[in-house]
């Protein structure tokens, strides 16, 4: 029943990573290695999962249970969408010429943009009732989990180039 979702977001996992790693090949003009491969693809894995597992948490220690599970799903169906897309981004970046490749990867970087702006919109809509009742809790899980893996990502890419 759930399997369906699970292969479609580790999907989006492998085709993150994957577009990382053609992003990070035409930035730094570097091939692309199998550790850098399997390390882009981790690491999108593991911020997922640790995001997961803190909405969990978030559902189980408070009473947002509804919310937190809500905005879980969210977060699975965009990326499954947004999986999807990035496929089309990969083929084409893999085996069409320089330019159009380069222009997808720009265009990967405005579709990825644009599509986390959104969740984040939706997820603030979802959360409205409690904004105002626990902002402490609301700052911290915004820094935790929303801001911080963009931080140690930048952070992770700048040492390795």
């Amino acid at each position: 029943d759930q399997v369906q979702y699970v292969l479609l977001e580790v999907a989006y996992y492998f085709n993150l990573g994957l577009w990382a790693a053609f992003a990070y090949q035409h930035f730094s003009g570097e091939g692309i290695t199998t550790k850098l491969l399997l390390s882009c693809i981790g690491t999108v894995a593991l911020v997922y999962i640790v995001r997961h597992l803190s909405l969990n948490v978030l559902a189980n220690t408070f009473s947002v249970t509804k919310e937190a599970l809500q905005y879980s799903f969210t977060i699975n169906l965009f990326n499954i969408i947004n999986g999807l897309i990035l496929l089309v981004f990969n083929f084409v970046i893999a085996f069409a010429p320089d330019a159009i490749g380069t222009s997808m990867i720009y265009l990967g970087i405005a579709v990825v943009a644009i599509q986390y702006i959104y969740r984040s919109i939706r997820g603030l809509l979802m959360a409205a009732g409690y904004l105002s009742i626990a902002q402490l809790h609301f700052l911290l899980y915004l820094c935790t989990c929303e801001i911080l893996p963009f931080a140690l990502g930048a952070g992770y890419i700048n040492q390795m180039s």
